[in-house]
């Protein structure tokens, strides 16, 4: 009897340990059934098989989450493969930021030398007219410097006069056109157009105004001015000579015509030639005093002392009058006795 209890309890503890050999082995699948002489290693087998399942179930859920780590670590690889990427994106768009903005230093340099080899004075406006750049020569006429001239509007600048020297409103000069009609504007030597500087003194000036646009997007101006002060002092003096030279050719000539009406008065003291001779001579000096009338006008027109109101004219009837009054004049000579050959020359019968 003892020899058979021994033989079950050998076979119950060989169980145990091929379950615990196969469970060092990483193999927990064992599960242990007591027969009927096997009674008094149940409850054995049962705690085994608990521990087993236990382990079992804590394998799984050390699996799952290894393959939660392994989706982590390949996501998180994968991220820094990106980052990588992006890293040298990053970096290739920087070189070429860099690259690009040697490129523009370049071309800013190159501007900025334009800008200050150009002999006239050069604004650039923003769409509210205010002033964003000016280059050295358009500050310098001026007399302002260029950060102060910045942010200042370029109507303050600006000043026009009608031919009575009044001041005309900005919003009805010439280069206002550009701003309505978005056209280039360029005020006319005969515009009295000026600028004025710093200490509020003026000076004339031709300037041109032209839009910048981008996709029919008004942008600003660009306005260029030159200053005409020296072809203003010479147009005046060229007038002022005019006038003088004029004065002083009417009064010789007013003495010469006074002298030939009087010696054309006395008939009989000449013969018929040499009283051809002196209407000749009066004709002459007469088309001589009326080029000079014509440059007394013309001096008075461009001196602005003469206002010029032009009006609409017939112009065959005024051409055929015009031709009528010339023929009359030349013909003038039947009355005073001129000579045949001064009668035809003046195309007269």
């Amino acid at each position: 009897m003892d020899e058979l209890c021994i033989g079950y309890l050998k076979k119950g503890l060989q169980k145990i340990y091929t379950a615990f050999t196969r469970a060092v082995e990483g193999d927990f699948s064992t599960q242990l059934e007591a027969s009927q002489e096997e009674k008094e290693f149940s409850e054995i087998y049962t705690g085994v098989n608990f521990l087993f399942h236990a382990v079992r179930q804590r394998i799984d859920e050390y699996k799952t989450l290894a393959v939660k780590l392994k989706d982590i670590l390949d996501e998180v690889e994968q991220k820094n493969s990106d980052l990588e990427d992006a890293k040298k994106e990053m970096l290739g768009v920087l070189e070429d930021l860099g690259s690009e903005k040697e490129k523009l230093k370049e071309a800013n340099v190159r501007n900025e030398a334009i800008l200050a080899s150009i002999g006239e004075g050069l604004v650039i406006t923003d769409n509210t007219r205010k002033i964003t750049m000016v280059n050295n020569i358009g500050a310098d006429m001026i007399g302002w410097e260029k950060d102060e001239i910045r942010g200042m509007f370029w109507p303050e600048f600006v000043i026009e006069k009608n031919g009575k020297g009044d001041i005309v409103p900005y919003e009805k000069t010439t280069i206002y056109k550009s701003v309505v009609t978005g056209k280039v504007t360029q005020s006319q030597f005969q515009d009295n157009f000026f600028l004025t500087r710093k200490n509020k003194s003026i000076f004339p000036v031709i300037v041109t105004v032209a839009p910048i646009e981008r996709e029919s997007e008004r942008l600003g101006f660009v306005i260029t001015f030159r200053d005409i002060s020296g072809e203003k002092a010479a147009d005046m003096a060229k007038s002022d000579f005019i006038s003088l030279a004029s004065h002083q050719l009417k009064t010789p000539l007013t003495s010469i015509k006074w002298v030939l009406e009087r010696l054309l008065k006395k008939q009989t003291s000449f013969s018929e030639d040499e009283k051809g001779y002196l209407q000749d001579i009066h004709i002459s000096t007469q088309r001589l005093s009326g080029l000079v009338d014509l440059l007394l006008n013309a001096s008075r027109v461009e001196g602005g002392r003469v206002s010029v109101t032009p009006q609409e004219v017939e112009a065959v009837g005024f051409i055929q009058s015009f031709l009528a009054e010339s023929a009359a004049d030349r013909c003038k000579a039947h009355e005073s006795g001129v000579s045949d050959v001064s009668r035809q020359a003046a195309g007269c019968n």
